[in-house]
């Protein structure tokens, strides 16, 4: 890979940044109650909850699946990302 990471390490690091991009935005919504109608702000802030925690369920739920299948461990750097 471009990086100098294996296609393992770069897929792991794939799937750990998307999921804490999806919490990025729950927190960064989170952040701007008040500052938006309360209806609008609990609407999607409720979607955007089922997004982060789905983001965080099929990252685990794939990378366990590779990891599987190529019976390599998860890189010690991307291990904090998962629950």
């Amino acid at each position: 890979m471009k990086s100098g990471r294996t296609l393992w390490d770069e897929m792991c690091a794939h799937y750990v940044a998307g999921a804490a991009q999806a919490n990025e935005m729950e927190v960064t919504w989170n952040s701007l109650k008040g500052k938006i109608d309360e209806q609008r702000h609990r609407e999607v802030a409720q979607r955007l909850a089922i997004q982060s925690r789905d983001a965080m369920a099929w990252r685990d739920r794939c990378l366990a699946y590779f990891e599987s299948v190529n019976h390599l461990p998860m890189p010690s750097e991307q291990r904090t990302g998962r629950p």
